[in-house]
């Protein structure tokens, strides 16, 4: 798609291209929108377009409208958070996979607790400490 347009605007002058990317940025798409919505932006450039749209099609667009919205809320300024983005999405999927391996252990040590007819012990070390008082330790002495 990039190399096509290249092809057909070899011979246009600044100005025309400067036309063009505001006909793009004036797009309603999903690239637009993200940077519109999260911190104002209307003036997209090509390197910023392209990585969006990477990003979308890899990880989905609620995935990067996260992604976007924790790096406005962590006062990155914009012109460096195309590496924090990343790294904030990439994050996100990562803790997602892991949610969905869980849930599917859970659903096999179900399955397997129901062929043998054992019971399912809790997992402890998955889950967070419960918080225990100085009372109830000096209660139990």
């Amino acid at each position: 798609m990039f190399e096509h347009i290249i092809s057909l605007t070899t011979d246009w002058n600044e100005v025309e291209i400067r036309d063009l990317m505001r006909a793009l940025n004036l797009r309603r798409d999903m690239v637009t929108r993200l940077w519109d919505y999260i911190y104002g932006k209307q003036n997209i450039t090509f390197y910023e377009r392209d990585r969006t749209t990477s990003w979308i099609a890899e990880f989905g667009y609620e995935l990067v409208k996260q992604g976007f919205a924790a790096s406005k809320d962590s006062g990155i300024p914009e012109k460096q958070c195309m590496r924090y983005i990343d790294k904030v999405i990439r994050n996100l999927a990562q803790e997602q996979a892991i949610l969905k391996e869980k849930e599917f252990a859970k659903e096999k040590q179900k399955e397997v607790s129901l062929i043998t007819g054992d019971k399912i012990r809790p997992k402890t070390d998955l889950e967070p400490k419960k918080w225990e008082g100085f009372a109830k330790k000096a209660l139990d002495k």
